[in-house]
């Protein structure tokens, strides 16, 4: 197993996962700044994992790839740099197996990328290879490459889905979200630096984050139809997990417990990562672990949904390795069941 950016959180974090995984190994953990340095120079808490495991260098991780007569490969990379990576290896025209965790190919039309970015697709003759979505929602895609959604994404689309499926809510969809600083990436900037997030919380893009069409696009999948998705994210003073509380317009009699129900039937099959109940999730119920836990509350003619899952995990690298278990021919819960942390 290959992970290229594997310096970053969440690359540190696919990192962490392997080192559980009962059936995949680490390849080369590549960086193109530290190669040559032990694993656990930039991750310490990884030294009873990787011991002197070094990275190598980008070149190095490429011949590897190309060595091998099936290779499978993270992309952890910053957005364009991951697409360009991405071309030299599927260029390399061998069998590989490539999940990639930037924003470069969750959507199929260059100008959507131009967008949110501001520049053009470095590499768009690929867009059209991706598949783009959660596991869960895509339960009969059994090849890639993949594009994994965004973390406030994730936390959104897999709590929304069952009701709209269900046709239980209108198209409407209303989110306040609350994320901490390890979602801003690894380099520091003026608003993730520690005096100023420390004890404070902050609204950032709001209505204009690029995360909301990737949950409008994967709604619509779900409903079939147009739905308008509202979004507003904050900077929590915590470094791991989302908080997202969804408002909903109910378009069904169905009670508390029967909404419950439809999201529980809908998940249980399909890796058991995604439950939800009557009580109120809190980050620290899923810090460390590769859960979503959805809380449903009815009132009149309003559903709330209060969504908890950890960013680095669920909302990127677990998710991630999902989708690589099943290109690999496994449960997609392979290796992902560890319990949390507690008291983070």
């Amino acid at each position: 197993m290959f992970v290229f950016g594997a310096t970053g959180y969440v690359g540190g974090e696919l990192l962490r996962l392997l080192a559980l995984h009962p059936e995949f190994e680490l390849a080369g953990a590549v960086s193109g700044s530290q190669a040559g340095k032990p694993v656990a120079s930039v991750f310490p808490h990884l030294l009873t994992a990787y011991g002197s495991t070094c990275f190598v260098g980008a070149e190095e991780g490429l011949r590897a790839v190309g060595e091998g007569s099936e290779s499978f490969v993270f992309l952890a990379l910053p957005h364009g740099e991951s697409a360009r990576v991405a071309r030299e290896i599927l260029a390399m025209g061998k069998n590989i197996h490539l999940v990639d965790l930037s924003a470069d190919f969750r959507f199929q039309e260059a100008v959507q990328y131009e967008k949110m970015h501001g520049h053009p697709h470095p590499t768009p003759e690929l867009l059209g290879q991706f598949v783009f979505g959660h596991p869960e929602l895509l339960p009969e895609v059994k090849t890639g490459p993949v594009a994994h959604p965004g973390c406030f994404t994730t936390s959104v689309t897999l709590a929304v889905a069952p009701l709209l499926a269900a046709g239980a809510v209108g198209p409407n969809v209303r989110v306040s979200a609350v994320t901490g600083s390890t979602g801003s990436g690894r380099e520091p900037k003026a608003a993730t630096h520690h005096p100023d997030r420390h004890g404070n919380v902050r609204a950032y893009n709001p209505l204009r984050h690029r995360h909301a069409d990737e949950m409008s696009a994967l709604l619509g999948r779900v409903a079939g139809a147009e739905i308008d998705v509202r979004f507003v994210p904050h900077s929590g003073n915590f470094a791991r997990g989302i908080l997202s509380t969804i408002f909903l317009d109910a378009q069904t009699s169905a009670s508390e417990e029967e909404l419950i129900q439809m999201v529980n039937e809908m998940y249980a099959p399909r890796g058991g990562f995604v439950t939800a109940s009557a009580a109120m999730p809190s980050v620290k119920d899923v810090v460390g672990t590769n859960l979503v836990r959805v809380g449903v509350v009815r009132e009149g003619d309003q559903i709330v949904l209060t969504s908890a899952l950890d960013n680095l995990t669920k909302g990127a690298s677990g998710g991630a390795m999902q989708w690589m278990n099943r290109l690999a021919g496994l449960d997609d819960a392979t290796g992902l069941k560890s319990p949390g942390w507690g008291w983070n």
